[in-house]
């Protein structure tokens, strides 16, 4: 989040393929609205959420979802 031109930052971790935690944080970005739009939650600058289901699939999702809420 401190790389110029960067939103919002992304951690992923993948366990066994199929459970994907994520962790959001950004400076201008309320990325609490993004967990909570896969069952997470946290602060506006913090937050996160884990899912269930195969991590490159989701990690499309919330990629793609990211990407239209930073596109509004």
């Amino acid at each position: 989040k401190n790389i110029e031109g960067v939103e919002i930052g992304l951690l992923f971790y993948c366990k066994d393929n199929q459970e994907l935690k994520v962790g959001f944080r950004s400076k201008n970005v309320d990325v609490s609205t993004v967990a909570q739009k896969f069952n997470g939650g946290g602060h506006q600058r913090a937050a996160g959420c884990c899912l269930q289901g195969d991590c490159e699939q989701l990690k499309k999702t919330i990629l793609h979802t990211c990407q239209r809420i930073l596109n509004n």
